[in-house]
């Protein structure tokens, strides 16, 4: 910024009264501050610390709000582990816990980058029900080697990103519709390629001989690496891969740039319809991965294991934006997030809730999230 510009923004600032320790310009001159002898009502000393008073204040509001929800989380798992002690602080049920959220937290984090890049994706859930069902059909019914079989379906799933992101930013149809559209398509083809039926182990009749999934896609969701399932290792690797890519490098820098302002980042020099696009098939090939952990963790392939993830990992990502980086989609917020939730309806469960409270949980926790996000920006 040049001298004329500096110039310029001091002629508008404002010209109340500014406290400094010396007179000259900044001085106390506001009658506000002085008694009709000229003499200052208020000592410079009790100013300042009145200011110290407002800052620290401000200060504990922004950490409240940095690390509210760590700190609910935190007495979550401390009023359950006193109320049922035999049940809930157990290895067993802090596992179940961590295996249970890593397909959730895996779609969570490729939901993240279109979030940011100011998107939605609607059609994640039904991306991992597509992906679920290919793989399933390709291996069970056609007899497919399952890497082939694997490597093909992770392909259509780029191919389904690059759709989404190519009608968003070229046809310039709105990404609520768009991916929605997508969304529906994928309903229809599951259906279509999964006959409508579950597929397990050995559970599908094909030409009159009963044929299943093979063991070799199984292991994703139930290998155990030094007592840890495998699922929880690939959310941890999915987490730190993530939280390094959008929070420490120039593409994590330009997505979080077009989702501030896609017109003045493209005047910037950003290629923003390429980075939507790019967005929308990392959040594609993340559900397929996601697909594949839930088929070894369920050991079969359900034509809509997809649809009791899409809310929940919009609740997960929009309460998460309220958290460690208040008003911007973030990794690590959205992890607590998740588990916030999964804490939560555990210990009500374990309690004597009824099946219903996690629905009821992951709705209440999209409404507030985004009423929160919504009152962030009213007092800025």
């Amino acid at each position: 910024m040049n001298d004329r510009d500096l110039s310029h923004v001091e002629e508008e600032l404002p010209e109340g009264p500014m406290v400094t320790e010396t007179g000259g310009r900044g001085s106390v001159s506001s009658p506000e501050f002085e008694k009709p002898g000229g003499r200052p009502a208020t000592s410079p000393g009790l100013a300042g610390g009145r200011l110290q008073s407002a800052a620290a204040t401000v200060g504990l509001s922004r950490l409240l709000e940095r690390f509210g929800a760590l700190g609910i989380l935190l007495l979550a798992i401390a009023v359950f582990s006193v109320l049922r002690p035999d049940t809930f602080p157990t290895a067993v049920n802090a596992e179940a816990i961590l295996v249970s959220q890593g397909v959730l937290a895996l779609l969570v984090l490729g939901l993240l980058l279109p979030l940011a890049a100011g998107e939605f994706d609607l059609s994640i859930g039904f991306v991992m029900s597509f992906c679920t069902a290919v793989v399933g059909a390709l291996t069970a019914f056609q007899g497919w080697n399952p890497l082939a079989a694997s490597l093909f379906t992770f392909a259509l799933a780029l191919a389904v990103g690059a759709a989404n992101g190519l009608l968003i930013v070229y046809a310039r149809i709105n990404s609520f519709i768009a991916t929605l559209g997508m969304g529906t398509v994928l309903a229809g083809l599951t259906n279509w390629i999964s006959k409508g039926q579950i597929i397990g182990a050995a559970s599908v009749q094909v030409g009159g001989a009963e044929k299943g999934l093979p063991g070799q896609l199984l292991w994703l969701g139930q290998t155990d690496v030094l007592g840890i399932g495998l699922p929880v290792i690939w959310m941890l690797i999915a987490v730190v891969v993530f939280a390094v890519v959008m929070g420490h490098t120039q593409f994590g820098r330009f997505l979080y740039a077009v989702g501030g302002g896609r017109e003045v980042a493209r005047l910037a020099g950003v290629p923003t319809n390429r980075l939507v696009v790019l967005a929308f098939m990392v959040s594609a090939a993340t559900s397929c991965f996601a697909a594949f952990v839930a088929l070894g963790l369920f050991g079969s392939a359900h034509p809509d294991v997809g649809d009791q993830y899409l809310l929940p990992a919009f609740a997960a990502a929009f309460l998460g934006a309220t958290a460690i980086q208040p008003g911007r989609f973030n990794v690590w917020g959205s992890i607590v997030a998740i588990f916030l939730l999964a804490v939560l309806v555990t210990g009500l469960q374990q309690l004597g809730a009824p099946y219903w409270v996690s629905s009821v949980f992951n709705g209440l926790a999209l409404i507030v999230a985004v009423g929160l996000a919504r009152s962030r920006e009213w007092r800025s």
